[in-house]
């Protein structure tokens, strides 16, 4: 990762830093930048004593986050700006952290998103925070966007976006392990749109829609597919992801839209608009329901894992009414909680292989 992303700054592409979740990626890549996004702890060293400034309640996801940012003297190559949208109370913490921070001396760019349902007074305000977050990255990196390569940068992410979507409403044809899926998706976390379509292709010439998979297929839906081996213990039960509610992969997709616009500002907010809904966003629970009751529908998923981080208070506010929902609907729900853990832990696996084996095959399947 980091041999690539010095290979982007030769080429003249600065790197910046994005925390999760949702920003404009494609005003990084119109400004000739390459994204390096931060979901979990992405260096060898262990989180150190800095992070004993947060609470002892705050998610690993920020705790990774500020391991990087007091390591940034260390990293190489060294990022230009960091991004860290207001995804929840804990990050917008960290933004405070950071901007006082003169020893993490870098450019920190924050991303507002409205909350709640969309309409003209949140629309008008997404539309002032995109300008204001492009005239703060044009700050740090010293450079002016045109809107021509806006243009390019929309394209290209839609092209990129198009074969993504295409490669997990076909999950239930993938043929190969997940955990070997999980491994080349995460790389969508730093490279290039240029690389990136490349290695969707390859993916997707390994769907076959003439040889559906076989086992138990569920819903995933969670921050981030962490730890990896808990794709080998949902194989070895018998079972599959038939589809990704990830925060970091599937639930960053905006739904397919055939409106073109002459302003690529415009764009950029509808784009952003057409995000699945997150509960990062307070998105109202009911149409999450209905988005993952439609996912599974669709793919024929008999239930739904939810994998979430530990304190992620977000998440954890829909987990109940969704398993209500879900329940009356005959899809079972199993909830498992992590903490980047290296591994999964004992719990863990049992939970999911007796999940496995309760909606119907297992390893007889």
């Amino acid at each position: 990762m980091l041999a690539y992303l010095e290979s982007q700054k030769q080429q003249g592409r600065p790197i910046v830093l994005a925390f999760p979740i949702l920003y404009p990626r494609e005003i990084v890549t119109a400004l000739g930048a390459c994204a390096w996004e931060i979901w979990s702890q992405p260096l060898a060293q262990p989180i150190g004593s800095e992070t004993n400034r947060l609470q002892a309640y705050v998610c690993p996801m920020v705790r990774s986050a500020q391991q990087v940012l007091s390591s940034i003297e260390t990293i190489h190559p060294r990022p230009e700006a960091a991004i860290l949208p207001h995804t929840c109370d804990s990050m917008q913490g960290l933004l405070s952290i950071a901007l006082s921070t003169p020893a993490w001396d870098l450019p920190f760019l924050p991303f507002r998103y409205p909350r709640g349902s969309h309409g003209p007074a949140s629309t008008r305000f997404l539309r002032e925070e995109v300008l204001a977050f492009i005239a703060s990255l044009e700050k740090a990196l010293h450079r002016t966007l045109d809107p021509d390569s806006l243009q390019q940068a929309l394209n290209l992410q839609e092209q990129k976006e198009d074969r993504l979507r295409t490669l997990l409403e076909s999950l239930r044809y993938w043929q190969g392990s997940d955990i070997e899926l999980y491994a080349a998706l995460r790389s969508l976390e730093y490279l290039h749109p240029h690389d990136a379509i490349p290695l969707l292709d390859g993916l997707l010439s390994r769907v076959d829609r003439q040889k559906a998979r076989t086992g138990v297929g569920i819903v995933i839906s969670g921050m981030i597919p962490e730890p990896v081996d808990l794709f080998d213990i949902l194989e070895d039960a018998g079972g599959y992801v038939a589809a990704d509610d990830y925060a970091s992969i599937g639930r960053r997709l905006p739904s397919r839209s055939t409106a073109r616009n002459a302003d690529p500002i415009t764009s950029v907010v509808q784009r952003l608009q057409r995000m699945p809904p997150c509960p990062t966003r307070c998105s109202e629970v009911q149409p999450r329901i209905e988005y993952l009751r439609n996912l599974a529908r669709a793919s024929g998923a008999r239930g739904i894992v939810f994998h979430t981080v530990k304190f992620c208070e977000p998440e954890l506010f829909d987990v109940a009414s969704i398993r209500k929902a879900l329940g009356e609907d005959g899809l079972s729900v199993l909830h498992l909680e992590t903490e980047f853990e290296a591994h999964a832990t004992g719990q863990m696996a049992t939970r999911l292989e007796a999940f496995i084996e309760m909606l119907g095959q297992g390893k007889a399947s």
